[in-house]
């Protein structure tokens, strides 16, 4: 099977690059075929979008020679528990065997005890593994047992026309930085779960693509390049601004994707008026 290239660059300049790591195409439950999906991206100033159709990577073979935007290869793996994409693959992968048999909910495979064990798998394979809408229901996560040491990403904003998001997704913040604080330091990435624009005048309230939008700092415009921002925790999740974030520790600046390890730190007031930090002495995750 002929799938994309994850090494092609078509940007060799390191930089911050705006993407969309969920979207759908008719090879799913999408509505529009896989190319014109790709074009909607280049039409919304995207550098790249994932295409994470539900347990099938055919629309891959569609987009393989296509160059503008860049396509990360992915898929929604759909479990009867909960779902989470993968990025990465270079063609059909064994453990891809009775996930992908149809769009609908499938069972845990029986050979993987627990959906660990399936992660483990694809971790090994050298693929990311990323949860998708964690508390949105009837499709949240369940599989509260997992092993987060093999969770890479979660997805902690989730289409914003959805009208139940507006909980979920703040929410869905609030379980990052849990698993922040507990020492699993999980890359945070959006995902607009493109299926089909707004149609207002059905009152279908649709997505739109690039919303939210994942900016990943990659030294190229390549898949591999841009997962690798990911692996380095060196992404942000916005609906608008680009922003940037430095930080001065013991005369060391360090960006967002850096570690400072432990060590003793005085938080205090920045010059700008208004804006504070508590103070405090300890040791920073």
């Amino acid at each position: 099977m002929s799938t994309l290239s994850l090494s092609k660059a078509l940007d060799p300049e390191t930089g911050w690059y705006r993407g969309d790591f969920h979207a759908h195409t008719n090879a799913s439950d999408g509505v529009f075929p896989p190319a014109l999906v790709a074009r909607i991206a280049q039409a919304e100033g995207l550098d790249f979008v994932a295409i994470t159709d539900h347990n099938t990577i055919e629309a891959l073979l569609e987009l393989s020679q296509r160059s503008d935007p860049l396509i990360i290869p992915g898929l929604e793996v759909t479990l009867e528990g909960g779902d989470f994409n993968v990025f990465g693959m270079t063609g059909w992968c064994e453990w891809m065997e009775s996930i992908c048999v149809g769009q609908a909910p499938v069972p845990l495979p029986r050979r993987y005890r627990t959906v660990t064990e399936l992660m483990r798998r694809i971790a090994a394979d050298g693929m990311l593994s990323s949860i998708n809408h964690p508390l949105l229901q009837p499709w949240e996560w369940r599989y509260s047992a997992a092993d987060l040491s093999y969770v890479h990403c979660l997805e902690i904003w989730n289409d914003p026309y959805w009208l139940d998001n507006v909980h979920a997704n703040p929410r869905a913040v609030e379980l990052w930085t849990a698993w922040l604080n507990a020492g699993f330091r999980i890359t945070a990435i959006g995902g607009s779960d493109y299926h089909c624009p707004p149609k207002p005048q059905e009152g279908e309230p649709g997505m739109r693509l690039g919303l939210p939008s994942t900016y990943v700092a990659a030294i190229e415009l390549s898949a591999t390049a841009v997962l690798d921002g990911l692996r380095q925790h060196r992404a942000y999740v916005s609906i608008g601004p680009r922003v940037g974030l430095r930080a001065c520790c013991n005369n060391t600046m360090y960006e967002i994707g850096d570690e400072l390890g432990q060590r003793s730190v005085a938080w205090r007031r920045w010059r700008e008026p208004g804006i504070y930090c508590r103070a405090r002495w300890g040791p920073l995750r």
